[in-house]
């Protein structure tokens, strides 16, 4: 009887143990970007078929170190870029018109967190709570639209509308599940899911600047200045990691 315990305890000790022989753990992380404060939505509702070039990504490391065989802390950092760019050209009634649109931001993130951990085989589970702060850059949208006469192909007017959103920073509570796969003891690929909600502050007014022409003539419109409202922000964010562990 005491043998037959003991082999079940060896078999559960090495069923559970597999991928923890390791305290500390660097990984390599892709994830979705956040869309903080995007300026494009005031733009969109003019151009029912406009359609956006995607060029935003997340990445950075995360580093791991098990307090114990079930807690560890968790520690991701990185870069959030947002790269939003659209053209677009179109003839309609005698006219050949143009939009085009970029809108760019970096953010820098810093996100300690707690994880418990759950091992079975080749196999982590880790469930736990992350605090996100992001050092937001300032974020500029550049809308610029032309149209030309389609016969002679000379501009007959154009129109940019310039927003930018100055810098800040938010920062937040979210929680942290996911999972680890171990094809060696040193080596890990896996991933994790994390929604959080941040507070955002932004330093400044966000300003919003338009000029134009009809041709010959130029106009351009007093800057307009809007107040800087603080605000939540609800993130859901998908993370693709490789580790290595030692």
């Amino acid at each position: 009887m005491k043998k037959l315990i003991f082999i079940i305890l060896a078999l559960t000790f090495h069923l559970t143990t597999f991928g923890q022989i390791k305290k500390h753990g660097v990984s390599i992380f892709i994830c979705n970007p956040n869309q903080y404060n995007s300026i494009y939505g005031q733009y969109s509702e003019y151009y029912e078929t406009l359609t956006i070039d995607q060029n935003s990504y997340s990445t950075g490391i995360i580093l791991n170190y098990k307090l114990t065989d079930t807690v560890s802390i968790h520690l991701r950092t990185g870069l959030n870029k947002i790269n939003i760019s659209q053209f677009r050209d179109d003839f309609n009634s005698g006219y050949y018109y143009t939009v085009d649109y970029k809108e760019e931001q970096n953010n820098y993130i810093l996100a300690p967190g707690l994880t418990w951990n759950l091992n079975y085989r080749k196999f982590n589970f880790f469930g736990g709570f992350e605090i996100p702060f992001n050092i937001l850059g300032k974020r500029t949208g550049d809308w610029y639209n032309t149209s030309y006469d389609s016969l002679t192909m000379n501009m007959t007017k154009w129109n940019r509308n310039v927003t930018t959103i100055p810098k800040g920073f938010s920062i937040g509570g979210g929680a942290l599940f996911g999972f680890n796969y171990y094809p060696f003891k040193w080596v890990a690929i896996g991933t994790e899911y994390s929604p959080s909600l941040s507070f955002i502050n932004i330093s400044g007014d966000i300003t919003h600047e338009s000029t134009g022409s009809v041709s010959p003539f130029v106009v351009s419109e007093p800057i307009i200045k809007y107040k800087s409202h603080e605000s939540f922000f609800f993130e859901q964010r998908l993370t693709f990691k490789i580790s290595i562990w030692f």
